[in-house]
């Protein structure tokens, strides 16, 4: 009895050790990682849970123990995995700043009517915050047009008028354009307001959600 006992005591006293020493492990790493590279900003700290496994978990002569410990999701990072999250996210996106500059919309209503007459431009000013990478792909995914009370039109598709090569700390002005379609999309809402709603995505898979100022809907006739 006091055999198995004595087995259980130094079976448990390595365990300890083990998670003592991997914790450890983790922070020094943490701090490495934190003094050491540039560019990468430590996520927030957040709750982890750690599990121990010890196989057998009865201990004979002459056997080995194997000890299993697993911490999900890591402590505060850095992390390598995490910097998608990690690196300054502004407004959604990764390293991006962008304004809404200005835009317009309207119908080209002359004869003949195409069956899709709605024109439609969009300015934005982009600031690429990265230190080290260049900024190379954005595009509008989805840009709905909304009267002023909220009544939704429909949607638009948009597209770079160029593409996006903004380097490291950088600041430019792009154009988004509207797709012309081979449909009629909504009703022109001639002489009224409108504001446009649209999701953004950077190659990093994030987005952010812009809403336009109010755009008087001409008619061109």
């Amino acid at each position: 009895m006091t055999q198995k006992v004595c087995k259980r005591k130094i079976v448990a006293t390595i365990a300890i050790s083990a998670l003592l020493i991997s914790s450890l492990f983790i922070v020094l790493q943490t701090v490495f990682a934190a003094t050491t590279l540039p560019g990468y900003t430590a996520v927030p700290d957040r709750d982890t849970s750690t599990v121990v496994g010890v196989s057998p978990t009865h201990l004979g002569r002459g056997q080995q123990v194997i000890i299993y410990i697993m911490t999900y999701p890591a402590p505060a990072g850095p992390t390598f995995y995490a910097q998608d999250v990690a690196n300054e996210l502004t407004g959604g996106l990764r390293n991006i700043e962008i304004r809404y500059i200005y835009g317009y919309i309207y119908s080209d209503l002359m004869p003949p009517i195409a069956e899709d007459p709605i024109q439609c431009g969009l300015v934005f000013e982009l600031r690429n915050l990265s230190e080290i990478e260049t900024m190379d792909s954005l595009k509008i995914e989805k840009c709905q047009v909304f009267l002023s009370n909220n009544m939704l039109l429909g949607e638009i598709k948009m597209k770079l008028q160029n593409e996006i090569n903004l380097e490291p700390i950088s600041t430019d002005t792009v154009w988004f354009y509207k797709i012309h379609e081979e449909h009629t999309l909504f009703e022109s809402p001639c002489e009224k307001e409108v504001f446009l709603l649209l999701n953004i995505r950077d190659k990093y898979n994030n987005f952010i959600k812009i809403r336009t100022n109010k755009l008087y809907y001409w008619c061109l006739y």
